[in-house]
């Protein structure tokens, strides 16, 4: 795998976000939509894990910046994307960073999409049924998609897509979204059935998504299109 990557030029020099760039840039042949382990507890998240990067105020505001500089050029993010998935306080500071990195380069592999949407499309178009290739547990098959994300790709053709590999698919409100983009507003996943919820907020020992939220994406698009 390691010499693969290398002969695709390997990973860009990124402090955030590398690998997000390389997926989008060296691509897959195909995804099994599956929970196959469980989240490791990391000590720090977000700034705190670089907390060894840095002592005092100039050096943690140098880091931080370094980060969002990053993290836009990795996702190949928008002037509209820092509106549509971030906090209003941030976009200061971002479009700060936006500046610096559109002189450094920003990397983009698709025309509308950015690299973290682009990701999550391929992800879905690429996806086959895990039961039927590998004969996974039903249990334990999942895909997901942030709300936000899933609008921008196109909510019908998730729909459809979904269905296609033999999932259902629902609009849950995901319960762990202080870090994740764009997912607060709920997610679309597409499971074998809605008791899996509960089998994977066991198995990932955490609640991951609210199983009484979650309801049909058909009622969801009905909803959306009657009140617009």
């Amino acid at each position: 795998m390691r010499e693969y990557i290398l002969s695709r030029r390997g990973w860009r020099d990124l402090n955030y976000g590398e690998d997000n760039e390389l997926l989008a840039r060296v691509g897959f042949d195909y995804n099994l939509p599956i929970v196959h382990k469980r989240p490791v507890k990391i000590a720090g998240r977000g700034l705190r894990r670089d907390v060894r990067y840095f002592q005092g105020t100039i050096n943690f505001m140098k880091r931080t910046l370094a980060n969002a500089v990053s993290l836009i050029r990795s996702f190949g993010l928008k002037l509209v994307d820092l509106i549509n998935y971030y906090n209003k306080w941030l976009l200061m500071p971002l479009f700060t960073a936006y500046i610096i990195a559109s002189f450094q380069g920003i990397y983009r592999y698709d025309k509308l999409l950015n690299n973290y949407e682009f990701n999550l499309y391929n992800m879905l178009k690429k996806s086959r049924d895990p039961v039927k290739e590998i004969k996974a547990d039903e249990s334990y098959v999942l895909f997901e998609m942030p709300y936000k994300t899933a609008y921008r790709i196109g909510i019908s053709w998730i729909n459809r897509r979904l269905r296609a590999i033999g999932l259902r698919p629902y609009m849950c409100r995901r319960l762990d979204c202080k870090d994740s983009i764009g997912s607060c507003e709920g997610s679309i996943i597409g499971v074998k059935s809605l008791s899996a919820i509960d089998a994977i907020n066991d198995y990932l020992r955490f609640n991951l998504f609210e199983p009484s939220s979650c309801k049909p994406l058909e009622e969801v698009e009905a909803y959306s299109l009657n009140a617009s």
